[in-house]
């Protein structure tokens, strides 16, 4: 926007275009998948989708050993971009209390808006606490990971998310509907 608003609209538009184009069709792509009724039994199947994806560009990744801006690893921010829709749309759905995986600040703004010294109760500080500190640590780690190029952070993550796999698919959360009810409405 600001590029656009500055009259400077050139092919390094496609670095902007292409993750949020492919951002928005996962979370579309995400969004069928836990409205449709016929799916229902299948509403936490995007966690799994989420996990290939990140799969597919770490080996992408290890394979291409792309230059930044090149052809590959737009392709590869493609295939993120897609997979981080879907978490998105999973997330939110799912109501995954304090943990904004899109927008840190909304987490902060959250701890720091609900202290006792504003007249706030300080409820789930220590969730909020951690999503921050996992934030930090998870940046930290992600930066000294891309000085081995981009494949190393990225099958890193991989590693991660087939950890926390079990635990996405198999929970409960309050956006889980009884058996032979409808879907939550958001």
């Amino acid at each position: 926007a600001f590029r656009i608003g500055q009259g400077q609209v050139d092919s390094s538009l496609a670095l902007y275009l292409v993750p949020l184009i492919f951002f928005s069709v996962g979370a579309v792509a995400c969004g069928y998948l836990l409205w449709n009724q016929r799916l229902a039994g299948r509403r936490r199947h995007g966690f799994v989708a989420v996990a290939v994806l990140v799969g597919v560009a770490a080996v992408l990744a290890l394979v291409w050993q792309p230059e930044s801006f090149s052809t590959y690893s737009m392709v590869i921010v493609g295939i993120l971009a897609l997979g981080m829709g879907m978490q998105n749309a999973m997330v939110l759905y799912h109501l995954v209390p304090d943990v904004a995986t899109n927008v840190m600040t909304l987490t902060l703004v959250r701890l720091l808006s609900n202290w006792s010294i504003v007249g706030g109760t300080n409820a789930r500080w220590h969730f909020r606490t951690g999503a921050l500190l996992i934030f930090f640590a998870s940046a930290a780690a992600g930066a000294f990971l891309v000085r081995f190029g981009p494949a190393t952070g990225l099958l890193t993550a991989f590693v991660v998310y087939l950890v926390a796999l079990p635990f996405l698919v198999l929970a409960k959360s309050p956006a889980d509907p009884a058996p032979d009810s409808p879907a939550p409405v958001a």
